[in-house]
Parts: C-alpha cells; structure tokens; sequence
C-alpha cells in the first residue's frame, strides 16, 4: 500500500449507499429519463393508463364469500373545531375502556378513508391519491369485548361495512406480532392499513411507494384527528414484525403489504 493510498492516511472505505439512498434516486423523475421514452412507447402508455383509470373507478376490494356487517350510516356529530382537535391530537398509549361503540368505529373509519361525494364520476375520499387510485385498504382486528363482535374485518369503503374474515381474533397473535405487545393487550381494537402495490405501480412504476407511504400518512392524520374528537385514544404502531401481521390477515406481503398499525382504545 502506497503512502498516497487514503487507506494508508487512515481514511475510512466508502461505505456502500443505504437502501432507502437507493430507493430515493432510482425513484427520482429527471428529464432524462423521460427522454428516452419514445413517442410511440409514450402513446402505447398513456392508453394503458386510461384504460386502467376506468376499471379503476369506483374499484374497492371485496371479499365476496364474507359475511358484511353494515356500519351506521348515521355519523357521530364531530362537535369540535379543528383547531380543538389540532391541540389535543395525541399519542395515547395507556388505552382505556369502554370499547369504541359501532357509531363511532363507523364514524371513525368513514372519515378516514370513506366515501364522501363525488368528483368527475368518481366517488371520493378524504384524502388526496395519486391519480385517485386509491391503494390502501384498511383492516380491523376487533377483540373481544368490544363494540363489535369478535373477529378479522376488512372495511369495504363503497359499502360502508366491514367483511368478516374470521370469527375469532387472538389477542395473542396480535400481540406477537408487534413489538409493543403491553400496548396491544390494552387496545380494544387494532387497525392495519395496508397497501395494495399494483394498483398503483401501475401508472408510477418504482414510485408508487413514495406515493403510497403520503397516503398512509394522511389516513393516519385523520385517524388521530376524528379520534381526538370522539375522545378516543389511538396510536401509530410502526413497530410491528412484517411477515406476523401479514400472516394474521392472510396477505402476500409483496403486492399487498402493511404500512402501519394503530391501537385504538377509549382516551
């Protein structure tokens, strides 16, 4: 090794870039990039995506052979501002009882991810997507002793109503598969938010995560925003074993995969 080798000077080896360093710059848009797309290749996409747009509109995940429990339809007045709601948005990890009532896990998940109005022939949600596609769903783990029966739902946003995967719910497995296993033993109910990857890879390509993780994001803010003015308690659980909570609501794990957790409890 030479005396001009910055090893020798006691440099350190570069070290290899991290993956989300990675994933951040081959997700990037440059204009060179787009360059090399040609016109007859960008024509041949821009039909793809418009037909993929219309079998996408109004499109929800369903599972057909699952019993439906339909949510109230009626929601529970939000009597509070938002600056009120703003203020007391808080992490609550010592979750109490009793267990939120079906009015307001209806409420709850109306206003987090529903249906509200309609925009160009497309029903809406509370929040924004990329090329209003949509991808997330959300899933419920109701233990016992709550405002519903014991079970695995997956909310259906179109219906208003949650499909009952299974009768049963273990508490325990639950709790295995996060790493705050004395949180989840106090919830009366977890959530799962979870992203369905092709819908949106689709038109996006290798940024369609970028776009999912935003949307996760806003769905987490109005989670905690309508449960502070339920005077319910929640909490964002990014701590959780992936392949465990996948295998608790019988997903893939590549084209359908877990984003966040959350407890829900009574404030």
């Amino acid at each position: 090794m030479s005396a001009t080798d910055p090893l020798a000077r006691g440099a350190t080896p570069m070290s290899s870039p991290a993956l989300d360093e990675l994933y951040h710059c081959n997700s990037k848009h440059t204009a060179a990039r787009l360059a090399f797309v040609g016109a007859r290749q960008r024509r041949r996409r821009e039909r793809t995506i418009a037909a993929l747009y219309d079998a996408a509109k109004n499109r929800f995940k369903s599972y057909a052979s699952a019993p439906q429990i339909a949510l109230p339809r009626t929601r529970v007045t939000l009597a509070t501002t938002l600056d009120a709601a703003l203020d007391r948005r808080r992490s609550r990890r010592d979750l109490g009882t009793p267990a939120p009532s079906a009015d307001e896990l209806g409420t709850l998940l109306a206003r987090a991810y529903g249906t509200c109005g309609e925009r160009a022939g497309v029903l809406a949600r509370p929040v924004p997507s990329g090329g209003g596609l949509y991808p997330l769903e959300i899933y419920v783990l109701q233990f016992p002793e709550g405002g519903l029966d014991e079970g695995v739902y997956h909310y259906h946003p179109g219906d208003h109503a949650l499909e009952r995967l299974r009768s049963s719910c273990d508490r325990a497995r639950a709790a295995d598969a996060s790493m705050y296993p004395e949180i989840v033993a106090r919830a009366s109910l977890v959530l799962v938010v979870v992203a369905d990857m092709p819908r949106t890879r689709v038109k996006y390509g290798e940024r369609a995560y970028r776009l999912a993780l935003l949307e996760a994001g806003h769905v987490s803010q109005n989670l905690y925003l309508v449960c502070a003015a339920l005077g319910l308690g929640i909490v964002a659980l990014d701590g959780f074993y992936d392949d465990r909570i996948h295998a608790v609501l019988d997903l893939d794990g590549v084209n359908e995969i877990a984003l966040v957790v959350f407890a829900v409890g009574r404030a």
